[in-house]
């Protein structure tokens, strides 16, 4: 088992998954499950690798069947990502690495978002009160660093993040010049 790992429980589940602050990778197994021992190799390196943003946690199916009744736990290996005590993703079976490390960026990059609370001056880097002029160029400024044809040469999944940003980016734009 790794230091990096959380043990989650029936009884844990609420505190540890639903109401956490961080994102939390929940590994649903058992110990006479042999796909799980492969997946347990791959969900230790992820917890290591993701340790400052996510949490890892191993939920046993036999030990705690009342948290994986309440999720549908159809399967094991099953790994289901939440935040903010949602559901975001579900991976059924065995599945690589660089799949799962994907999966966790793609929704890492809007629980930043969303964890921050960033008001739309922090988001366009302008302090509060900003004119109109100083907002609008600090728009341009910032749609230039994520415009598409800088962003078509990057890997699919920074392309991704590179939208959501730029949707975040154009979010606040149009909230400051309504305001």
């Amino acid at each position: 088992m790794s230091k990096f790992v959380t043990e989650v429980t029936d009884s844990s589940f609420e505190q540890d998954v639903l109401r956490s602050t961080r994102p939390v990778l929940v590994n649903y197994w058992a110990d006479w499950c042999v796909e799980c021992r492969v997946m347990s190799q791959i969900v230790n390196a992820l917890a290591e690798e993701y340790a400052d943003s996510v949490t890892v946690a191993n939920l046993n199916v036999d030990e705690s069947p009342g948290a994986a009744g309440s999720n549908c736990i159809r399967m094991i290996p099953t790994l289901i990502l939440f935040n903010a005590g949602k559901e975001l993703e579900r991976i059924e079976g065995v599945t690589s690495k660089g799949h799962l490390s994907r999966t966790i960026d793609k929704h890492k990059a809007s629980k930043v978002a969303a964890s921050n609370n960033k008001s739309p001056y922090k988001i366009l880097n302008v302090s509060e009160g900003a004119s109109r002029e100083e907002i609008t160029i600090a728009y341009k400024q910032m749609a230039k660093l994520y415009h598409p044809d800088k962003v078509a040469s990057l890997a699919p999944e920074f392309q991704q993040l590179a939208e959501m940003r730029m949707k975040e980016i154009n979010g606040a734009y149009l909230e400051l010049l309504d305001g």
